[in-house]
């Protein structure tokens, strides 16, 4: 993938944000698993990172545990909250960018992002999907299909040739 050394340190910055989630808001006694492979003839990178811990919506209900409206939360609705530019169940500054702009990124890269916690489910393709499902997860499984093409990416304000785009 072809993209220039800024977009590069951000959409790695998001990426490791996936991790450090898993590792600071799950609270897996065993941990996070992560796979990732390659499909050169398909021209795509796609990722899975898991942790059986506690969930995005448990942290969100916790988060906003003074409201009397958090527990009636559903787990879809604490999912689309995670992915909106700003919100973190974390006070650390800088963050709360991580999950908005790798939507954004998916979208753009017209890859795929597939997520997974409680009973709620994300889906990034062409739109942003949120759903119940019947299912229940306890962790967060994330699974991103970035494209590997010869298209150059780069931020938007970055000039390219001279130019801004």
């Amino acid at each position: 993938m072809r993209v220039s050394e800024r977009l590069r340190g951000e959409i790695i910055g998001r990426v490791w944000e996936i991790y450090v989630n898993a590792f600071e808001h799950g609270q897996s006694d065993i941990g996070v698993f992560s796979c990732g492979q390659h499909y050169p003839l398909l021209h795509e990178l796609a990722l899975t990172v898991v942790d059986f811990g506690v969930g995005i919506p448990a942290n969100v209900r916790l988060h906003f545990a003074d409201d009397p409206r958090a527990a009636g939360l559903s787990a879809s609705k604490c999912l689309e909250w995670a992915f909106q530019l700003g919100n973190s169940t974390k006070a650390a500054v800088g963050r709360g960018v991580g999950l908005d702009l790798l939507k954004e990124f998916v979208t753009i890269n017209n890859g795929r992002l597939e997520m997974f916690s409680h009973k709620g489910r994300v889906q990034i393709g062409k739109e942003f999907k949120t759903e119940n499902k019947a299912s229940f997860f306890e962790g967060t499984l994330v699974n991103i299909t970035l494209k590997c093409d010869e298209s150059f990416y780069h931020l938007a304000d970055e000039p390219i040739q001279g130019h801004y785009f």
